[in-house]
């Protein structure tokens, strides 16, 4: 058998068609590594390359006083690419100042955490509430993120994560304003998001 494989791979052609394979799977784990959404309209998210697939995720619930210092970075990121993102389109906002102490004081704040060998890599803050008009029970998105290393398919994955767990808790909507990379809109929308308003900002200080 192995005669047979290093007489296979002795031709020319064999080597070129494997190195031309090896090339394409290189530069399409990176594509896919950094921006999914170049590929996830052909290529579902379970296809991602092979080396993503060994990563291990786990999703869990935390107490945001206890998980802050080790999530504080990724907020700080967090916020910048959205600072930079709305300053690129001629709106500017505010350094990165969270009010840390109304998020760790709040009862119906709930601190999702991504980890994968025990870092975190992602994060989302999550208000249960009653609606103010009718008094249901909402789930509203304060903030999500995945690292941009890590934006394999995982996004998508936490995202039903959340929504199962608002479901479990009696929730009858959740409501998420997307803000940092509007491309997060074609995901939210293949998980079964609805476009149910336009959010708007009038800059006071620059009429």
């Amino acid at each position: 058998m192995w005669a047979k494989l290093k007489a296979f791979f002795s031709y020319s052609e064999t080597i070129f068609l494997a190195r031309v394979q090896m090339f394409a799977a290189i530069v399409f784990g990176a594509f896919m590594a950094l921006d999914p959404s170049l590929f996830q309209a052909y290529v579902p998210t379970q296809y991602v390359p092979l080396y993503l697939l060994g990563m291990s995720y786990a999703i869990a619930i935390e107490k945001f006083s206890e998980a802050w210092p080790e999530l504080e970075p990724l907020c700080r990121t967090h916020y910048g690419e959205m600072q930079a993102r709305m300053a690129g389109e001629g709106m500017r906002i505010g350094d990165f100042k969270p009010r840390v102490n109304v998020y760790a004081s709040a009862p119906h704040l709930l601190c999702f955490v991504v980890r994968t060998e025990g870092e975190a890599i992602g994060y989302a803050f999550i208000w249960v509430t009653e609606d103010m008009h009718n008094s249901e029970l909402i789930g509203m998105e304060d903030t999500i993120y995945i690292r941009p290393d890590h934006r394999n398919g995982i996004g998508r994955r936490f995202t039903k994560h959340i929504l199962a767990e608002l479901k479990a808790r009696g929730c009858q909507r959740a409501h998420v304003t997307i803000a940092t990379d509007l491309r997060v809109a074609k995901m939210c929308e293949r998980v079964g998001f609805k476009r149910s308003a336009i959010a708007m900002t009038y800059f006071l200080q620059e009429s």
